[in-house]
């Protein structure tokens, strides 16, 4: 009994000390989650991010099956997703509180601090001026720059500052930029500001400039915006440049010919009187033979009804022109610049430009971009008006720019008491302004349009006009030059103008020059009058008091006034030269027709008499004339048929379609030949003379 009574006391034992295991290990394992729990701690308390930026919240000991809380104070400034990720919004500090469930109650894990920047103009960049070279770069203009972002900048000119997606800004060239920054991140945009952007000092025109043998390239061609307190080098690391070039500070002299092309790379140097020193940058040259289109040439603009033509005024000016060579524009667009080179609507166009040469056909590498605009205001004259003196300069030219040929133009003067206003004439081109000052004083003159043939008026602008006391002495009459007396000069007859060429040396006054200043050939020089010249003078005191022609009307001898108390008079000598026999200036084209067959001339050329077209024996044979083939027995001569003939299409003078036509041009003959082979002609002059052409027809 004993036994047993002992056997179940050790069971119960057993059994009580097997619970009490059981319960000491399961209060165990509670008490070890229950530490888990709370030591669920923030890996980091604080951050900086920038607006856009993200940062994920890592936690310490998190718990699997718990759900963590994440919760913004300021949702201005940060937002946090659930996952614990926050992203900036705004400037400023922001505290995300943590916490999580776990069994149904909830836990604090700690308070997360977020500092968000924002990238923000410094303000003192809303207005920046910097100098051609700088380079500001997001470091320079920005507060808190995000190193991680890229920027999207556009600016309202390309020509003054580049720009990059890495926010730098590269000044290029002096004026004035409108800057928009964006700052991308996160690829999300945001716009930062705008800067104006005020670039100064010099720069190149171009990385690239051509020059010609024997020629100059002038500083103020290579570079703009000089600055009038320094000097300009050009050095250059080839020894072979020093054969062909001389680089000064005046700028760059080919001093030998040459028919092969050669390339350098030259840099430019700016040196200021304080002694700083600046690379305005490298540039290649390339010394050519061939005709070209400088760089300040490429772009013009000219006004309506302006006619594109060679010239360096309201046209295209093409550098080394071969001797001999002719040159046609062909316009892309010809409903701005029509076929015949006509200014016909406002746009922008490009003009590709041939040379004919030897017969042989070449496109210049260049093109021109020509802009028809609306006229205004000389910008000399709008920035500074014109000054000067009682019985002073007279102004003697047109005050705008882009003038309108489709238009003329009229001048009213404020107080006409200060200034006198006039147009040069009354015939085509002479509507310029002429100014005669009276009295000391300032007034404005205003400048008007007037539609052809109506009396609509329209104001194009207006300049300032100083008078001041005549301070001036008489010239030095030993050393007195043409152009100390004379403005401008110019020879009118049957409607075409030409200007005179003013000397700068002597007294003498010349019609003649590269760009067409000659008189006409044939023209009758002995029935010219003084009405024939117009002549503006400096001064209002200086006047023309006589003029009388001399060698048959070719030399005009102007006796002027020159106003001062002596009233000593000064005999200025104008010498008329006619330019040479050029059957291009009045022959447009020349028709030959051969029974159904019509050739026409169009290349007459500058100096031949002869002109030959060519048919083929077929073309002969279907007119009639069988001699050239061998397929006919009976051979029907060319001289037998009467549908044959030739004619002469005259060349007129008109300023705006053939502003280089012969105006003296009296009489073309109607061809006439004996054998239908051999066609001749008269062209007869207004002095008198005459010149035999000869027209042949050929076999190809």
């Amino acid at each position: 009994m004993t036994t047993n009574k002992n056997k179940k006391q050790q069971t119960y034992r057993l059994l009580i000390v097997s619970l009490f295991l059981v319960l000491a290990a399961f209060f165990c394992f509670s008490n070890k989650s229950f530490a888990a729990t709370k030591k669920t701690t923030l890996k980091k308390t604080s951050a900086s991010i920038y607006v856009n930026g993200t940062y994920t919240i890592s936690l310490k000991n998190k718990i699997t099956n718990a759900t963590y809380f994440y919760t913004s104070n300021k949702t201005s400034i940060a937002k946090v997703s659930a996952k614990g990720v926050i992203t900036g919004r705004g400037k400023g500090t922001a505290k995300i509180n943590v916490r999580y469930k776990y069994r149904g109650n909830f836990k604090r894990v700690g308070s997360f601090k977020v500092t968000v920047k924002k990238s923000l103009l410094k303000g003192d960049y809303k207005k920046v001026t910097a100098t051609v070279g700088d380079v500001l770069n997001p470091s320079d203009y920005l507060s808190s720059e995000n190193t991680s972002a890229e920027y999207e900048i556009t600016s309202s000119s390309l020509q003054v500052a580049s720009v990059a997606t890495s926010g730098a800004i590269t000044c290029l060239k002096a004026g004035t930029t409108s800057l928009t920054i964006h700052e991308i991140y996160n690829n999300k945009n945001r716009k930062i500001g705008n800067i104006e952007l005020t670039v100064i000092g010099a720069s190149l025109r171009t990385n690239y400039f051509k020059i010609a043998y024997l020629n100059t390239l002038p500083l103020d061609e290579i570079v703009e915006n000089t600055d009038e307190n320094a000097v300009y080098s050009l050095i250059s690391d080839s020894t072979d440049i020093y054969k062909y070039l001389d680089l000064s500070n005046s700028g760059i002299i080919s001093t030998v010919t040459g028919n092969s092309v050669k390339s350098f790379n030259i840099t430019m140097i700016e040196t200021k009187f304080t002694g700083e020193t600046r690379t305005i940058g490298t540039f290649e040259l390339e010394l050519t033979n061939e005709p070209f289109v400088s760089e300040t040439n490429q772009s013009i603009k000219i006004g309506l009804g302006a006619t594109l033509s060679l010239s360096d005024y309201e046209g295209i000016n093409i550098t080394n022109r071969r001797s001999g060579a002719t040159y046609s524009f062909k316009p892309k667009d010809t409903s701005i610049i029509s076929n015949d080179m006509v200014a016909t609507k406002h746009g922008t166009t490009t003009v590709e430009i041939e040379e004919t040469y030897l017969n042989k056909v070449t496109t210049l590498d260049e093109t021109v971009e020509v802009t028809v605009t609306t006229a205004s205001i000389k910008k000399e004259l709008s920035l500074n008006g014109f000054t000067t003196m009682v019985d002073g300069d007279i102004y003697g030219d047109f005050p705008v720019d882009c003038r309108d040929h489709t238009k003329t133009y009229h001048y009213e003067a404020e107080n006409t008491s200060i200034c006198t206003v006039t147009t040069g004439g009354t015939d085509a081109d002479q509507d310029y302004l002429v100014i005669s000052p009276l009295k000391v004083g300032v007034t404005s003159i205003s400048v008007f349009e007037t539609v052809t043939g109506t009396s609509t008026k329209e104001r194009v602008g207006s300049f300032k006009v100083t008078v001041k006391e005549d301070t001036s002495e008489l010239p030095n009459i030993a050393k007195l030059k043409a152009s100390d007396i004379i403005r401008n000069i110019s020879f009118t007859h049957n409607n075409k103008t030409v200007n005179g060429v003013i000397s700068t040396t002597n007294l003498t006054c010349n019609f003649y020059d590269a760009s067409g200043g000659f008189i006409d050939y044939g023209t009758k020089f002995s029935e010219l009058t003084r009405g024939s010249f117009t002549m503006i003078l400096k001064k209002s005191k200086y006047i023309v008091k006589n003029a009388e022609a001399s060698n048959g009307g070719t030399v005009w001898t102007f006796t002027i006034d020159l106003g001062d108390t002596d009233h000593t008079l000064v005999n200025v000598p104008v010498v008329l030269t006619a330019s040479r026999l050029d059957p291009s200036t009045f022959i447009d084209n020349i028709v030959v027709k051969l029974g159904p067959t019509t050739n026409k001339i169009t290349d007459i050329g500058t100096t031949g008499i002869l002109f030959t077209t060519q048919f083929t024996a077929a073309q002969y044979v279907a007119a009639g004339a069988t001699e050239y083939s061998s397929n006919y027995a009976t051979k029907v001569p060319l001289s037998s048929l009467t549908n044959v003939s030739c004619q002469v299409n005259q060349k007129t003078y008109n300023r705006i379609n053939t502003p280089t036509a012969n105006a003296a041009v009296k009489k073309i003959s109607t061809p006439v030949t004996n054998d239908n082979r051999t066609w001749t002609f008269n062209v007869e002059f207004e002095n008198g003379t005459t010149q035999a052409y000869t027209v042949l027809l050929g076999l190809k």
